[in-house]
């Protein structure tokens, strides 16, 4: 499955659920979402998963959280914060 360009653009909804069998996410996904407070990832690695540059944007992502399976904090960490340059809030 594949997040396209664009897939989500100004949506009002407050959480978002990536299923593990989302393996392709381009750029600009997720964008102008700004009632976007939690997003649920369910990757085992992260890593696995092609990600374009910037698949969310124009997102305050200081205010969202990622919430991510048990033992995969610092994969997300590393990939969203320190790689791509986001201010996610990781729990797993």
């Amino acid at each position: 499955m594949t997040l396209d360009w664009f897939a989500f653009v100004a949506c009002q909804f407050d959480t978002l659920v990536c299923p593990a069998s989302v393996k392709i996410v381009h750029r600009a996904a997720i964008c102008y979402c700004e009632k976007l407070r939690c997003v649920e990832m369910h990757w085992q690695n992260p890593n696995e998963v092609s990600f374009d540059s910037h698949p969310f944007d124009v997102i305050n992502t200081s205010e969202v959280t990622l919430k991510v399976p048990k033992g995969t904090k610092n994969l997300y960490l590393e990939l969203f914060n320190n790689r791509m340059g986001y201010q996610f809030n990781v729990e797993e």
